[in-house]
């Protein structure tokens, strides 16, 4: 199971950081205006596996869904896995974020609030309105 797409790290950081970080030079020492494909899909990859081996000590995987904060930190880690040499201290900052977060949903720390079969469970937590019924209507005349 991935916990992004290429478009969901393209979202986040822009195409042209990703084209910067997989760009390969040609035989003429000339840089492609593509992203390279093939790098970045073993990034994703990678970013998965270092997640899964986080979660399955709690949860069967594949989990039935993708939450949005194992997407977010999915994309951290393939943006630093895509820094051969160097990575920002911005992006080593999330990569070592979400490490810590994935640590802690390991250990029991932090839930992801889904059952252990990897579903939401149902929750009896809604918002109810009750009334004790209508104080005035059009029908009673006695207050004028």
């Amino acid at each position: 199971m991935t916990y992004c797409t290429a478009q969901d790290v393209i979202d986040r950081f822009g195409e042209d950081e990703l084209i910067r970080l997989t760009a390969q030079a040609n035989e003429f020492g000339e840089y492609g205006t593509e992203i390279n494909q093939t790098q970045l899909d073993r990034a994703l990859s990678d970013a998965s596996a270092t997640i899964d081996s986080y979660l399955v000590s709690r949860y069967p995987l594949p989990l039935a869904n993708v939450l949005p904060i194992l997407n977010r930190f999915a994309c951290d880690i393939v943006r630093y896995f895509l820094h051969d040499v160097s990575p920002l201290d911005e992006v080593t900052n999330r990569y070592k974020e979400a490490l810590r977060f994935l640590e802690k949903v390991s250990k029991g720390e932090i839930g992801l609030g889904i059952t252990t079969e990897g579903e939401r469970p149902e929750t009896m937590d809604s918002a109810t309105i009750e009334s004790a019924g209508s104080v005035f209507s059009r029908s009673d005349k006695s207050f004028i």
